[in-house]
């Protein structure tokens, strides 16, 4: 079966399903798969999300940009340092359409094309 858990009915933890009542209010869940203890919701807004069996978010991809307040404040940070200091990205809006979180740092894609990886002091 690879860790797969095909159960019909799978719950989110407490902290996953309240993050995604919290963070996207307009949004419905319209798939749950549960691998490896790891849960991966689905949104009916093209956004998925990664949690771990505790409920804590570990990833959260979409095709289109990602609403602000799921971007941690150090990577917003770092994209408006990017955007004053290096000329070519001084006019573009650099979307996050991936964040992922890696131990002390966060791991990001921005337009689709452009990887960061954003180490976090704290």
């Amino acid at each position: 079966m690879d860790g797969i858990a095909k159960v019909i009915n799978i719950q989110l933890p407490y902290n996953a399903d309240i993050f995604i009542k919290s963070k996207f209010i307009k949004s419905k869940v319209v798939h749950i798969e549960k691998i490896d203890g790891l849960y991966k919701a689905e949104l009916d807004n093209e956004i998925s999300i990664t949690f771990d069996e505790n409920g804590n978010w570990m990833s959260i991809n979409s095709s289109k940009k990602l609403p602000e307040d799921v971007i941690p404040n150090i990577v917003k940070e770092k994209i408006n340092k990017l955007k004053r200091f290096q000329p070519e990205y001084k006019n573009r809006n650099l979307d996050v359409n991936e964040i992922r979180k890696i131990i002390n740092s966060y791991r990001i894609i921005i337009d689709h094309y452009l990887e960061m990886h954003i180490y976090n002091k704290g």
